[in-house]
């Protein structure tokens, strides 16, 4: 029990967090911006490509072939 009181009273007398600085809130708020951003640009990047996936792709095909038939009547 002394011990952890030892502890919590340094811990106390000690600065504070560096994450609960002002600079230390912008850097997480930063951090879950980009963390929003990323996930979403995923998202929209895996909708691209699945409708890519589903539009079909145009070729260039042969033109059909015809069967013509001569009949030498005369």
């Amino acid at each position: 029990m002394k011990l952890l009181s030892l502890v919590l009273l340094l811990g106390l007398s000690m600065p504070a967090c560096s994450m609960l600085t002002k600079s230390g809130r912008q850097e997480r708020a930063y951090a879950k911006y980009v963390r929003n951003m990323s996930s979403s640009r995923d998202k929209q990047r895996s909708k691209i490509i699945q409708q890519r996936a589903e539009v079909p792709t145009l070729r260039s095909s042969p033109p059909p072939e015809e069967n013509v038939q001569v009949s030498e009547s005369q």
